[in-house]
């Protein structure tokens, strides 16, 4: 199992969702702790990997050394991709 980590820009996008989206959000994140490859695809022409919960993202690093996913950024496309 995977360890999660959150950045402080992660927390703050997590705290701005309705009370429905954070625990959607939570959810996805804690199961694909238990298998990050199957839930995350890699970016295209950047470092890091995203994963889809509903119209949500989550953009994150993987570390399969060390056992972590560090979440970096939540939101919906439009706002995370510029």
């Amino acid at each position: 199992m995977y360890r999660i980590e959150f950045s402080g820009r992660a927390q703050k996008d997590l705290t701005g969702l309705a009370r429905g989206n954070q625990i959607r959000v939570l959810k996805k994140i804690e199961d694909a702790a238990r298998d990050p490859a199957r839930h995350f695809m890699p970016l295209k022409g950047v470092e890091g990997f995203r994963m889809r919960v509903g119209d949500l993202r989550v953009l994150a690093e993987i570390d399969a050394h060390e056992k972590t996913i560090i979440v970096a950024a939540i939101g919906k496309r439009e706002d995370l991709y510029k």
